[in-house]
């Protein structure tokens, strides 16, 4: 089983790197949160974005098992240059889920975040097959993955996607449960 975790709530900050936002009050407690939730799940290794926020959230979790976690650079979130307000970038987001070879300046579309993310999640199942692992990332990323095995995850999936999330995919036959 693959379990993808949505990274805790963060703190936006226009004068930090995207890379290095830090988790607020309330995603420092939802990140101990997890270790009830994830530690019946008998995980054997763990993936994460190398982002800050990410690594926090599945950093208490990963100690309190004694497994390390492994920074993978394809879990990254997409890449997306500030936005002149929220609304651009969330017209943005919509439409990059309506067209996904749209791609504004400086942007990842949605097809080659979703391409980078499948091509290392299958290299990662197929050496991992008979393992429970966690890959620990961001909205975006995961539901691009989800919509590669299902194609009415969507927008309105992505939207509703709480910080955290917890969400089991079965490689082999597809299925996809929001724990």
């Amino acid at each position: 089983m693959i379990y993808l975790v949505r990274h805790a709530k963060s703190v936006y900050d226009p004068d930090v790197p995207e890379q290095e936002r830090i988790l607020s009050s309330e995603g420092e407690k939802q990140a101990k949160d997890l270790i009830k939730k994830l530690e019946p799940l008998n995980i054997e290794k763990i993936y994460s974005s190398p982002v800050k926020r990410a690594i926090d959230t599945i950093a208490p979790f990963a100690k309190a098992v004694g497994l390390e976690v492994e920074s993978i650079s394809e879990f990254r979130e997409c890449t997306m240059p500030p936005c002149k307000s929220f609304e651009e970038w969330k017209r943005f987001v919509k439409k990059s889920w309506e067209d996904f070879d749209f791609k504004p300046e400086g942007w990842e579309s949605s097809l080659e975040c979703q391409i980078r993310v499948c091509k290392k999640i299958e290299e990662l199942g197929i050496k991992d097959l008979q393992k429970n692992i966690v890959i620990n990332s961001h909205g975006r990323v995961i539901s691009l993955f989800l919509n590669k095995i299902n194609n009415s995850w969507g927008f309105d999936q992505w939207e509703s996607l709480p910080m955290p999330a917890v969400v089991k995919v079965c490689l082999k036959t597809g299925a996809i449960c929001e724990l």
